[in-house]
Parts: structure tokens; sequence; C-alpha cells
């Protein structure tokens, strides 16, 4: 198994730079990433325990405060919701549906994470023509035995019917962040993906024209090919024949994609 990033002409930065993008949940294309169905099998008590949490902690006191003009400070507000608690988690318990939204599970999770996503395929026609510019840019292949691939949050895409379910209230809340992180609808199966999943910290931040990027540092060793798409401009090719003629690049087999005569296939052939 392979694993390849798609690129536009600008994965020539990649290779330039040694750095890759770290891409936020909430800037995916598909409006399903990291958002569960939220079902609580115990409602009540995951409400009585989030009440609890507002009456101990300021926090959500401070941000709504405005909600409550019968409240001169927390310690009012406090002794509000303790003589009020049944009613409190009552309407709670009733919101419970709309929990995804209230968590924020997207939302949340982008402010802390970013993606690096690959495909088992370097020469689908589809992914040449959605995520390498229209087949003018390039795929990058990865060594699948570095031992960043390794990491528990390395993933498999799981391809399904249904979105994944998350519960707030359950014991084992990794395993249950793991399966909607990696639920894909069905239609997206021909990606045939996998993702590595890191943390924010880890990357570069840079800002260009008021957009954040997030740049993760990578070891020339980490990169084994290149793919030149069908369409590549001239400029395209000659450059990365040029980076991959020499130091730190020059272990990189290059590729060539190619039109088959007959199908509608793509082929990779070997130009160094």
């Amino acid at each position: 198994m392979g694993l390849f990033k798609y690129c536009s002409e600008s994965g020539l930065l990649v290779l330039k730079n040694l750095e890759i993008k770290l891409t936020p949940p909430i800037d995916f294309n598909d409006p399903f990433e990291f958002s569960p169905v939220v079902v609580s099998k115990d409602p009540k008590g995951y409400e009585l325990r989030e009440a609890k949490k507002v009456i101990t902690d300021p926090t959500f006191f401070n941000a709504h405060r405005s909600e409550f003009p019968g409240c001169r400070n927390f310690q009012e507000f406090q002794a509000h919701v303790r003589a009020n608690l049944g009613k409190v988690i009552t309407t709670m318990v009733a919101e419970t549906p709309k929990l995804d939204t209230q968590l924020e599970v997207l939302d949340t999770l982008s402010h802390k994470f970013g993606v690096i996503c690959f495909s088992a395929d370097p020469a689908h026609l589809l992914m040449w023509a959605h995520y390498a510019s229209s087949h003018k840019g390039l795929v990058l292949e990865f060594d699948q035995a570095d031992p960043v691939f390794n990491l528990d949050s390395f993933l498999k895409v799981d391809y399904d019917a249904v979105r994944a379910e998350y519960d707030p209230t359950g014991s084992n809340p990794r395993g249950a962040v793991e399966l909607f992180a990696k639920r894909k609808s069905l239609d997206w199966e021909y990606e045939q993906e996998f993702r590595l999943i890191l943390d924010l910290s880890l990357a570069r931040k840079q800002v260009n024209g008021g957009q954040v990027i997030y740049l993760f540092k990578i070891e020339p060793k980490l990169l084994k090919s290149v793919t030149i798409g069908l369409r590549a401009t001239a400029p395209t090719r000659d450059e990365i024949m040029s980076l991959t003629s020499k130091a730190p690049l020059d272990h990189l087999e290059v590729f060539q994609i190619e039109a088959d005569q007959h199908n509608f296939k793509l082929h990779r052939r070997r130009i160094k």
C-alpha cells in the first residue's frame, strides 16, 4: 500500500520548503466531516453533570451574563440555578437532540487539530480532477513505514451510509471521537482515504491575506516519489525535475501520468 497526497501546483512548495499543510476539519469540502449524531444514553445524568459545572464554574455565567439580568453576581446566579435545578435539567434534557450544535464538536476540534489526507491510489481519474488542479498538479508519495504513520491518530477512513454516533456520556470518549473522525459517506469511497490527525501546536502558523495556514515540517526521507499530472505545464515539470535532481530530494522517483489509449484509465510511467 502506498500513501499518496494529491496537490495542486502548490505541491511544489512542499518539495521546496519541506512543509505540508494541516487542514482543520472545519475547512474540509464535506459539510458532514467531524459532525457526529449526538445520542446520549443517559441524558438526565449528563445534563445534571453539565448543570453542576455551570454552578461551580463562573465561565458560563460570565459569557452569558446579559441573559440573567436578575443576577447581579455569580453567587446570585448560583442560588438561582440551585433553586430551579429541576426545571433547568428538564429543559436541558429536552434540548439533548440539539447537543451537536451546543457542543460545537466540529468547531472545537478544528481549533486544536489539523488533518493531512492521503489516498491509496495515485492514478485515480476523479482524484486528479478534484484535488490536483484538473490534472495540472502533482501527487506526492509518502513512506508508509515511517513511525509517524504508526501513531494512534493515523486512521483509515470508514465509509458508511449513516453518520457516526457520539455519546458525550460514554466511557470511551477517545474511541467515540475516532469513530466519527474517520467516518465518511459512501459517496467518497473512491478516495480510498487515510488521514493523519495532528495537534496544530506542532505546526508553524502563517497568515496569508488574512487566512491562517498551519504548516507541518517533514523530513525529506518521508517522501518517496512525485507523480506529474497529465496536464502539468512545462515550468511545473521542469521544476520538479530540478528539485529531485539534487539533495535532499535526489532519492525521489519521478513518474509521469499518461492517458490509456483505449480505456478511461491513467497510467504512471517512471521517468527518473
